[in-house]
C-alpha cells in the first residue's frame, strides 16, 4: 500500500475517532446533568430580544425562577420562540441550585453531537473513497480469475 494511501486512511480514522469521542462525551455529560437535575420548577420568561437579518432567527431568551426563595436568572440564545411571561420548565440539583438546565433553551449540546457526528461521517467517507478503488481492483482481478477457471473448489 502506499504512503499516501496509508496517510488517508490513518486521517480517517483520526477524525472517525474524534467525532465519536465528542459524541460520546456530550452525550454522557448531559446523562450526569439530567440525574442530578431531578427537581422541576418553573421559570417564567422574562425577556425576549431577537437577532434579526431578514427575519429573527434566533432568540435571546432570559427566564427568571426561584429555588428555595433565591431567585436565579438564566440567559441563553435558541431558535424556539417565546413570548414575555411564557413559562418553561427548569431542571436543577436540590443540593446546588446554582446547576441547573432549562429543557428548550439547553440546546448547544445538540449542535456539538451534530459536529461530532459530522466529523465521524467525513472520516468515514476519507476511509470509502481512499479503500474502493483498491477494493475495485481486487474484484476485477478476482472476477478474471473466476471467468477463467482457475479458483479452487
Amino acid at each position: 500500500m502506499k504512503t499516501k494511501t496509508k496517510i488517508k486512511i490513518f486521517v480517517g480514522i483520526i477524525l472517525m475517532s474524534i467525532g465519536i469521542i465528542i459524541f460520546a462525551l456530550v452525550s454522557y455529560r448531559i446523562d450526569k446533568k439530567m440525574k442530578r437535575c431531578y427537581r422541576t420548577t418553573t421559570a417564567v420568561v422574562t425577556n425576549v430580544d431577537a437577532n434579526y437579518d431578514d427575519t429573527p432567527t434566533e432568540y435571546e431568551v432570559t427566564v427568571l425562577f426561584k429555588v428555595d426563595g433565591v431567585e436565579e436568572e438564566y440567559t441563553a440564545t435558541t431558535r424556539e420562540q417565546y413570548k414575555e411571561l411564557d413559562l418553561v420548565p427548569v431542571h436543577f440539583n436540590p443540593e446546588n441550585p446554582d446547576d441547573f438546565y432549562v429543557d428548550d433553551l439547553s440546546d448547544t449540546h445538540f449542535s456539538i453531537k451534530i459536529a461530532g457526528i459530522t466529523v465521524a461521517f467525513i472520516g468515514a467517507i476519507i476511509i470509502i473513497y481512499t479503500i474502493y478503488p483498491q477494493l475495485k481492483r481486487q474484484i476485477i482481478v478476482i472476477k478474471k480469475i473466476q471467468r477463467r477457471g482457475y479458483y479452487a473448489e
